[in-house]
């Protein structure tokens, strides 16, 4: 197991395809600035059901054509869910929470009632963020979220490690 921060392995985003090693980096920040700081906030366990994807898994699992899932050096993305709680609950404190350096924020909800929550990282894309309210495998169209807005740690006036 390689682990990239106290409580993710690389593994972990790693669902099909090998993660190419100059991506191992992307998914460290991702694990590392939001993460980790979701799984402080809740003290549960987080569950993540998709990382990485070749451009096949990412076509097979109805991914859009540009998808942050399809990682590189800058960008990254995975789904995940936090064991034990609603994830609307979850969805609403990270859009809320202008310390989370996400570019994309999404809850999917399925047919079968159950939620998961997207998230991604691109440094291309500094303070941009998307939050939306949709339906899993694009199979309905997205709706906008009011969210707050991306204030990076020096801007806050808190001292970082």
């Amino acid at each position: 197991m390689t682990q990239l921060t106290t409580h993710f392995t690389l593994e972990e985003f790693q669902k099909g395809d090998a993660i190419p090693p100059a991506c191992i980096g992307i998914f460290t920040e991702l694990a590392e600035k939001i993460l980790e700081p979701v799984r402080t906030e809740f003290n549960q366990e987080i569950d993540i059901t998709s990382g990485y994807r070749s451009q096949q898994e990412n076509a097979e699992a109805h991914g859009q054509p540009n998808s942050e899932h399809m990682a590189t050096t800058f960008m990254c993305a995975c789904d995940f869910r936090v064991k034990g709680l609603g994830q609307r609950f979850v969805f609403d404190w990270m859009r809320n929470n202008p310390s989370l350096p996400f570019h994309q924020l999404i809850l999917e909800s399925s047919g079968d009632g159950s939620s998961v929550i997207h998230v991604s990282m691109n440094k291309m894309m500094p303070g941009v963020r998307s939050v939306l309210i949709g339906a899993t495998h694009n199979a309905a169209p997205y709706t906008k979220v009011d969210y707050v807005a991306y204030v990076p740690p020096q801007e806050t006036g808190i001292a970082t490690g």
